[in-house]
């Protein structure tokens, strides 16, 4: 119970000392629904990006990471999920939830 005390303490500080940094969407992105989902699209930019990364480009320029997403090439066309954190006002706390993908039988993604 003391540990719980103190490490609430210490995060309530840390939140304190942190400055907001706020992103807000551009002009004509997509708003989440009643879930608080929103579906952009998006391109493959770099399928290893550091630390076993990968990243996406969406269409407002955007780039966002995943992880065990291993049949994506870049180049490729995808769809991305994201849960707009409950501040459809702000990016910055924005979660990539899944990745949309097909993978047609002449692409990079399909082994032999």
């Amino acid at each position: 119970m003391f540990a719980e005390t103190i490490l609430s303490a210490v995060l309530a500080a840390a939140a304190a000392l942190t400055p907001a940094t706020k992103c807000p969407p551009p002009e004509g992105y997509p708003t989440a629904g009643p879930f608080g989902l929103y579906v952009v699209g998006a391109v493959v930019d770099d399928p290893v990006h550091e630390d076993a990364a990968g990243a996406v480009r969406d269409a407002w320029g955007f780039e966002w990471y995943y992880y065990d997403e291993p049949d994506l090439y870049d180049g490729q066309r995808v769809t991305l999920i994201y849960d707009d954190g409950g501040t459809p006002d702000d990016l910055a706390d924005d979660v990539l939830v899944d990745i949309l993908a097909a993978c047609p039988a002449d692409s990079p993604c399909h082994e032999d």
